[in-house]
C-alpha cells in the first residue's frame, strides 16, 4: 500500500492509473458489439387449455352476470341473484374476468364478490357500482 511517506507524485500516478483502469473496464462492458443481437431461445412450453370450476358469490343482487375469457362469454351452469357457478376454459395465465352488474334494487353502495377458481384460494373483491374481478387461470 502507498502510505503517507510516499511522494505526492507516486500517489497521483497510482490514482490516475486506477482511474484509467476503471474507465477501461466500463468501456469493455458498455461497448457495442458488432455481431447480431442475441436472439432469445424459442419457448418449448406447450400451453394446454384447462377447464376449471368457477364459483362467484356476491353481497348484493346481481341483474346480469358476465364471465369472460379473451372477450368470449362463458356459459354458467347456475346463475342467480347472489351466485354464479360454472366451468371456464382457458390456458394458464389468461385472465378470467367476472362482471357483476348490480340490480336496480341494490341500494348498498359497498359491494363485494367472492371468487374461487378451481383449487386456488378464494379471493374477495370490493367496490361500488358494478364490481369487476379478474382472476388469472392457475
Amino acid at each position: 500500500m502507498i502510505g503517507h511517506s510516499a511522494s505526492a507524485l507516486v500517489r497521483c500516478t497510482a490514482g490516475a492509473g486506477f482511474c484509467v483502469f476503471a474507465v477501461a473496464l466500463v468501456w469493455a462492458v458498455e461497448r457495442r458489439h458488432d455481431g447480431p443481437p442475441a436472439q432469445p431461445a424459442a419457448s418449448t412450453a406447450i400451453t394446454a387449455t384447462r377447464t376449471l370450476p368457477l364459483s362467484v358469490e356476491s353481497t348484493y343482487p346481481v341483474a346480469r352476470w358476465r364471465v369472460l375469457v379473451l372477450a368470449a362469454e362463458q356459459p354458467g351452469a347456475a346463475a342467480g341473484l347472489y351466485a354464479w357457478h360454472g366451468m371456464v376454459s382457458a390456458t394458464t395465465g389468461e385472465d378470467v374476468v367476472v362482471i357483476a352488474e348490480a340490480a336496480a334494487q341494490a341500494a348498498d353502495p359497498h359491494r363485494g364478490l367472492r371468487v374461487r377458481l378451481g383449487d386456488a384460494p378464494e379471493r374477495l373483491v370490493w367496490g361500488a357500482g358494478d364490481v369487476v374481478a379478474a382472476e388469472p387461470m392457475p
